[in-house]
């Protein structure tokens, strides 16, 4: 006992020199955190006794302290613009200190939270959207026309021009939980980062009312960059990988002019993981990267790995100190799985092709999707807090009394298909989407926009593959695209707080047209999205979609919103069944009275 209480004051009085000798190999339990400017370093063994930890400062500055128990405790993140002495100098070496930290877009919760003196724990929830919704999709119709009178239970009618460039409409409940780590590596030059992405969504059921929830992973990933010079300020290789779902790693830039997702596989319905090397640098970015997907073979019903390769590419021109001249190009190959009909059941589904995009923005910004960026909880990312499109309670970042901005761009995939004219014979179909984006703000918070896509059949069915699965089209078949434009204007009024807005969009939507019948009619098939088809009496031709809609909302807080909404479309794209009183049979007719709606939805929503 005696040499035990020698080596314990020797121990207390001469920490500097148990320092000095820690220089042995780690132990599987044992942390060591570097300074950047290679001062001492600190490591903790498992047989060291715990430590007293200080937690971040609450908003009224006030701290606690927490007692060690049998095991170190869990670390919490210091208050912005301090570094603790236990953990790695991250600030320092991220050049975030206090003077050379970006300042948080106006109105967004960074803003607040550097307002308040305080930041989020690195396990907070973010990207969370919860949504209250009265509404009704058509107050010009009833129960019997499918359409439930105004009510809080009933599903939101998303018109076709709304969530351009989003994976999911506005009204969504729910919620990500980003736990987000990163640290300086062994090498000066090397940055490592991970982050836990799950996503937590509840939605009802509006026919039954019930409750419905998914709990998923939202991209997950880990990532090691490596700096040609000074972090933050040189360019740099940074290698990512998604070890469940790279759904966010995808091709082309608008969201709903996206491909190469999880759906690419045939008939997949679940996550595939994926992988990126990216080289990053102030005018030029390159990428290469793959995904593996896992499927049965159709001959021997045999698990196989099914491969696709993404590439690309993108220079940009600086114009001033506001304006930017960009041109991005990606492209990718994949094999699909295997074909379901004889005799093709050992060749692959194949699809391979390339997006191109021009775009030009001086005080607006041009970019692509929030739904295909990484998620992350970084504390001194300004955009931490709210990164997800298509919310109605965030408010738009305005920067300067004028901005402009235009995009426009083009994709082209190819895919193998069964001929449907030759069953024996494979051909490869081509899909074709573009489109073009345009934004003016005058008076700084006062918007015009204007939205043009193009969408082929062979590209809304192209996860499916096909409209009729692994085939493609008859030649003595007829198949429309889809177009659409979409005119909008919008104001955020500073002092109430006040956006009114309107938009008013004309689509002409795609179609397909079977063979001709004896009497030389052809049955008509509206597509509007993949697995969302309506079939039209025999000799309909499609007609001409008009959608408006006028909204005010009122902005609370930078989280919360009020809104309300007052919509009108007319669509003779509906069609009923209606039995002959003195046959029986049914007879395919026009819904009329479901062709005009008028809807009124409101709304409160919370984005934080």
């Amino acid at each position: 006992m005696s040499l035990l209480r020698l080596l314990l004051l020797i121990t207390l009085a001469c920490p500097s020199a148990l320092l000095a000798q820690d220089d042995g190999e780690d132990t599987p339990d044992s942390t060591e955190t570097t300074s950047e400017s290679g001062k001492g370093k600190k490591k903790k063994g498992k047989d060291s006794e715990p430590e007293v930890a200080e937690e971040a400062p609450s908003p009224s500055g006030k701290g606690k302290k927490k007692k060690g128990g049998d095991e170190p405790p869990m670390e919490q993140p210091e208050a912005e613009g301090t570094v603790a002495d236990d953990t790695p100098e991250v600030a320092a070496v991220e050049g975030n200190m206090a003077n050379d930290e970006p300042e948080p877009e106006p109105g967004t919760l960074a803003a607040y939270w550097k307002r308040e003196g305080r930041q989020p724990r690195i396990s907070d929830f973010v990207a969370t959207r919860l949504t209250f919704y009265v509404g009704d999709d058509n107050l010009l119709a009833g129960s019997d026309d499918r359409s439930p009178a105004l009510g809080m239970a009933n599903e939101y009618p998303e018109l076709f021009f709304e969530g351009l460039n989003a994976e999911k409409g506005k009204v969504v409940t729910e919620t990500h939980m980003v736990i987000y780590s990163k640290m300086p590596g062994f090498l000066k030059f090397v940055d490592t980062e991970a982050a836990f992405v799950a996503e937590f969504e509840l939605s009802r059921d509006p026919d039954s009312g019930q409750l419905v929830g998914r709990f998923r992973d939202d991209g997950s990933w880990l990532a090691a960059t490596f700096w040609f010079g000074e972090k933050n300020a040189s360019p740099f290789l940074k290698l990512t990988a998604w070890p469940f779902s790279a759904d966010r790693f995808r091709l082309g830039y608008l969201f709903d002019l996206t491909w190469g997702g999880n759906r690419m596989w045939a008939r997949n319905q679940s996550p595939v993981p994926g992988m990126k090397l990216s080289f990053g640098s102030d005018r030029f970015y390159a990428f290469v990267g793959a995904k593996a997907m896992i499927s049965l073979r159709s001959d021997n019903n045999e698990s196989e790995n099914f491969w696709g390769v993404l590439g690309g590419l993108g220079p940009n021109v600086p114009i001033g100190a506001k304006g930017k001249l960009a041109y991005d190009v990606n492209g990718g190959y994949f094999t699909r799985g295997t074909f379901r009909q004889p005799p093709h059941e050992s060749a692959p589904v194949v699809s391979f092709g390339a997006s191109h995009r021009i775009s030009f923005g001086w005080n607006e910004n041009m970019g692509g999707s929030a739904d295909l960026r990484l998620m992350t909880n970084d504390l001194n990312d300004p955009r931490v807090g709210f990164q997800v499109s298509n919310t109605i309670a965030t408010i738009p970042n305005y920067q300067g009394t004028f901005g402009i901005g235009a995009s426009v761009e083009f994709s082209s995939i190819w895919g193998s298909l069964i001929d449907a004219d030759d069953p024996s014979q494979r051909i490869y179909d081509a899909a074709l989407t573009g489109g073009f984006r345009a934004r003016v703000r005058f008076l700084k918070t006062m918007r015009v926009g204007f939205d043009m896509i193009y969408r082929d059949v062979s590209f809304l069915v192209l996860n499916v593959p096909g409209l009729t699965p692994y085939v493609d089209f008859a030649t003595d078949t007829i198949q429309k695209p889809q177009l659409y434009g979409a005119l909008y204007w919008d104001w955020f009024i500073e002092k109430p707080k006040l956006r009114p807005g309107f938009i008013i969009g004309l689509m002409q939507p795609a179609s397909f047209a079977a063979r001709e019948d004896s009497n030389g009619n052809r049955q008509v098939e509206i597509i509007r999205e993949a697995n969302d088809y309506e079939l039209l009496p025999t000799g309909t031709e499609p007609f001409t979609i008009l959608s408006m809609k006028a909204s005010l909302r009122w902005h609370l807080s930078p989280m919360l919103v009020i809104a309300g909404e007052v919509a009108f479309t007319q669509d003779y794209n509906q069609a009923k069944n209606v039995a002959d009183p003195d046959t029986g049979v049914n007879t395919l007719i026009l819904d009329e009275e479901r062709a005009q709606a008028l809807g009124l939805n409101l709304f409160m929503q919370a984005a934080f």
